[in-house]
Formats: structure tokens, C-alpha cells, sequence
């Protein structure tokens, strides 16, 4: 796979953990650790305090281009002891992201492919459209446009945010609870790109107009044998970012040319990898890892 230019549009964040400590997180900061490690230059369209985009730099070595929108405040979650269920609840938010400013970043920069991942309704309105007139292929992680946030920050899902220009894009990335949602509200209909739809353990699938294309599992992700048909265990903290490094990877291998089943095949082993890594510490493969 060739390298591509790689624009990733939302937060950065910071996930305060129920032990005190706290890691780096949003989808920006995990896709880019993808993208990297798939040798695409990165960039990163973010709004945030300076020292949370100085943390975020310095993750990935000084590799990726920041532009940053200063914010008084940044985007923090709270995460309860379960956390393959994701965040509980949302601490903090820093401003939004304008459509004027992405418009005259994308118009300064090459085309290539742009990246969706909003995580707290962070897009102003225009976002969606100026990243679609920017670039060459369009992802979207659209789970920051499906969640309606309570006063004590906890949310549920909800499609208000939706975006009917969401439908512009070339691909999406939903979980299974967010498609399930999403189709039973008709607001894919008429969207004629790809949907991949991701099934934890199960692998992912992807879709175009309702039809699966294909579908794969890793072996990764399989059984032990003699435990009764029980699947591998994984380390919980572990599996918080594999749909942005799954999302990352799908996207990259479809914009190169890949097909849909062989773009889907490499997202799923990327993120299977990511899920089952030896550390804690975030660590991306390759396609040849």
C-alpha cells in the first residue's frame, strides 16, 4: 500500500480511568497511530488546550502535522471499571471545530483522504460538506454525531446529530449497536457507500445499500480449544480504540484501491492485532506484521 495524505478532523481527548490515572484517547489520536504505522503522512485537524496537542504530538514522535484550534478547556471521559463498554460519561468538552477553519486547512493542504471522527458533537455546522469538498475520499466515524449528552454527562445513543451530508461520504464506520439504530431510522437510506459495520469478537462486516459484500473474523479472535467454545480472552482497557484503528485501516486500504472485502479483511486483522497486543501501551502494526 502506498502512503497517502491522511487528514483526521475531531478531538482529542483525555480518558480519566475509575484507578485516578488518565491515557490519551479519541478517535484522532488512534487513527493517526494507524495511519502512521500504514505510512500515510498524518494530519490532524484538532481543538484543544496546548498541552493536551503537545501530549498528543509527542505520542506519536513528532510524526504527525498539528493544526491546532486553541481551547480553554479540552474533552475529557470518565470511565467506569468496565471499560470494553466504553466511556460512562462525558467530564468536559473543548470548543467546537468551525467549517471555516477546516475549509482553509483542506484548501492549503494536498487532497487525499479525510477522517471523520467527532466523539462529542465537536463538527460545527458545514464541517461534514467543507470535508467532503476537500479531499479525494471521505470517512466517517459518525459516533460523536450519535450521542445526546445529560447534564451529568452521561449519554445515550441518539440521532439528532445526524447529518444528512454524512451521506456524501465514500465510507462509514458504525459499531453494531449504532447501525442497528441508525437503519431502523431510515437514515441510510439513499447512501450509496460503503458501511462497515463492525461485531466485537465476531469480526465486521461491510455493506452497500443494505447488501453484505462480505464478511471475516480473525483467527486472533477465536476459540480456545477444549474451554467449551470460549473465545479468547482480551484485556477489557485493551479494546478502547480498535474501532478507530479498524476504521482507520478500512478506509486506507479502500482509498488505495483495495476492494471492499480486502479492505474489510485488513481492518479486522489490524484491529484484532491492536485488541491483542502484549502491553498496554498503544502499539500499531503494519500490514506485514
Amino acid at each position: 500500500m502506498s502512503a497517502l495524505d491522511y487528514t483526521l478532523i475531531g478531538h482529542v481527548c483525555i480518558d480519566e480511568l475509575d484507578d485516578g490515572t488518565d491515557r490519551l484517547g479519541g478517535t484522532v489520536h488512534f487513527a493517526a497511530g494507524q495511519a502512521l504505522a500504514l505510512g500515510c503522512e498524518v494530519r490532524v485537524i484538532t481543538s484543544a488546550t496546548a498541552r493536551l496537542a503537545q501530549r498528543l504530538f509527542d505520542a506519536h514522535d513528532g510524526a504527525i502535522e498539528l493544526d491546532l484550534r486553541e481551547s480553554d478547556g479540552d474533552t475529557c471521559f470518565g470511565f467506569d471499571p468496565t471499560a470494553d463498554d466504553g466511556p460512562a460519561r462525558l467530564l468536559s468538552a473543548a470548543a467546537p471545530i468551525d467549517a471555516g477553519a477546516v475549509a482553509m486547512l483542506l484548501a492549503a493542504a494536498d487532497r487525499g483522504t479525510v477522517h471523520l471522527g467527532p466523539i462529542a458533537g465537536e463538527l460545527g455546522p458545514g464541517v461534514v460538506e467543507m470535508a467532503r469538498a476537500g479531499s479525494d475520499y471521505l470517512g466517517i466515524t459518525p459516533q460523536g454525531m450519535l450521542r445526546a449528552f445529560a447534564e451529568d454527562g452521561s449519554f445515550v445513543v441518539d440521532p439528532s446529530g445526524w447529518h444528512d451530508a454524512v451521506l456524501s461520504a465514500d465510507a462509514l464506520v458504525l459499531n453494531d449497536g449504532e447501525y442497528r439504530r441508525v437503519d431502523q431510522l431510515g437514515l441510510l437510506a439513499g447512501f450509496d457507500g460503503l458501511v462497515f459495520r463492525t461485531l466485537g469478537r465476531d469480526g465486521a462486516l461491510v455493506m452497500r445499500g443494505g447488501t453484505v459484500l462480505a464478511q471475516y473474523a480473525s483467527a486472533l479472535g477465536g476459540h480456545l480449544e477444549g474451554a467449551n467454545d470460549r473465545p479468547r480472552p482480551v484485556n477489557p482497557d485493551r479494546t478502547i480504540g480498535a474501532g478507530d484503528v479498524f476504521a482507520a485501516a478500512a478506509f486506507i486500504a479502500h482509498a488505495a484501491g483495495e476492494s471492499p472485502a480486502d479492505a474489510l479483511e485488513v481492518a479486522v486483522e489490524l484491529a484484532s492485532h491492536w485488541v491483542h497486543r502484549d502491553s498496554e501501551t498503544p502499539c500499531w502494526f503494519g500490514i506485514d506484521s
